[in-house]
């Protein structure tokens, strides 16, 4: 079920697996706990790379910042809402070092983002993303 909601939405997920459609993310957050326990490792480590994106879904109405690893063409972290206070609970769940080892950040040209990687990520380069 987790596979298929991959490629589909969670509607038809529910409709093919004949379960209620709020069952299909429950599916999927058990499927993700247990590869992330039996990986054994923080989705954040060794991550120098990465591309911030604030975007918006259902119409526009709804927005979420997202942040994926360039080097293991990833998504690594996903909030609802953004600006800097969204952005810096990515932050909050680095630690120190993994901050400092970051060396490249990606985002459009807001400039918010690029105060706070400069400030929170200080050996990072701020690489404005023209999409």
């Amino acid at each position: 079920m987790a596979w298929l909601a991959v490629r589909c939405t969670a509607s038809a997920v529910s409709e093919l697996a004949r379960v209620e459609w709020h069952g299909v993310g429950g599916v999927c957050r058990r499927v993700y706990a247990e590869l992330e326990a039996a990986r054994g490792a923080s989705r954040f480590d060794g991550v120098r790379r990465i591309g911030i994106d604030e975007t918006s879904y259902k119409k526009g109405h709804k927005y979420v910042t997202v942040v994926v690893d360039h080097d293991r063409g990833c998504l690594i972290w996903a909030h609802e809402g953004t600006g800097k206070d969204v952005l810096n609970l990515f932050l909050d769940g680095l630690t120190r070092e993994q901050r400092r080892a970051m060396e490249v950040v990606t985002a459009d040209g807001a400039r918010r983002i690029g105060q706070l990687v400069k400030r929170r990520c200080p050996n990072a380069r701020w690489v404005m993303d023209p999409f």
